[in-house]
Order: structure tokens, then sequence, then C-alpha cells
């Protein structure tokens, strides 16, 4: 299968099927919202579809010219494996979106309100502990241990 037609694939059925979920069109006259419109009003209610807005308008756009301009009977565009495994990413993102827990660590410490600054500074330093705030009623400090790449990614 050629990538202009795994393309088309994607953007046609799942993307566009997963657009419709998201605005939540089932059946009726919505049901014929270009998939422009699909993108914008996505856009208004998924944090998602609004992250990866433009390029979502890119691919739609790329399927069209696939799907319209010909030359000499041809494609008049061939995606590259790469520009199919970006559109798979960002469909699987959208799709299954990661979760706090895929980010960050569980792993929690308590020290006592009697321990020392510079023991607490050891603990943090020796263990990569970030200084959270205190227990419910302020009795005891927590420290939280975060993953050394913390960046969150939509």
């Amino acid at each position: 299968m050629l990538n202009s037609e795994k393309l088309t694939k994607i953007v046609d059925g799942k993307l566009t099927g997963f657009l419709r979920q998201v605005v939540q069109v089932k059946a009726g006259p919505p049901k014929d919202l270009s998939l422009e419109d699909l993108i914008n009003k996505g856009s208004e209610v998924n944090p998602g579809v609004r992250f990866y807005r433009n390029e979502l308008h890119t691919y739609r756009r790329i399927r069209n010219t696939i799907t319209h301009d010909k030359i000499c009977g041809c494609t008049a565009v061939e995606p590259t494996d790469s520009a199919i495994a970006e559109i798979e990413r960002v469909l699987e993102r959208l799709t299954s979106p990661p979760r706090i827990t895929d980010i960050f660590h569980k792993d929690v410490y308590g020290i006592s309100i009697d321990t020392s600054i510079g023991e607490a500074a050891t603990v943090i330093r020796e263990n990569s502990y970030c200084p959270a705030s205190t227990s419910p009623g302020g009795r005891r400090p927590l420290l939280l241990r975060f993953p050394s790449s913390t960046s969150p990614t939509p």
C-alpha cells in the first residue's frame, strides 16, 4: 500500500472517527461537518486536539491534495514513511493520552518535624527528592521523588 493511501485511510477513518466522537456527532445533519470543521470544533472541547490543531490541519491539507490533485493521473503528493509514523504517533497520543502516573513516580518520603534542616537537605540530595507540602494537619513535611525528566507531553 502506498503511503498516500495509508495517510488517506488514517485521516478518513481513524482521525475523522475520533474527531466525530470528540464533538459528539453521532447522526443527523451535524454528520455533514467537514474535517476542517471537526478539527476546529474538536479543538474547542479537547485539549489534545487543541494542542495538535496545526498538525491536524496539515494532515487534512495533505489528504485533500492526495485526493483531489492529480498530475498525469498520479498522486501529486506522496508522504514519506516518517510522515506516516508521525501522524500515527499523533493519533495515538490523541486516542490514548499519557496520564500523570506515566510521568511522575509515586514515591513519597516523610520526615519528622524535628528533623534538622541539614538532615532534610541530605535526604533530599541523596534521594533526588523534591520538597513538597506538609501532610494533613501540617505535622509532617513530605518529600516527593520525580523522575529526572518531568517535562509533560500532551
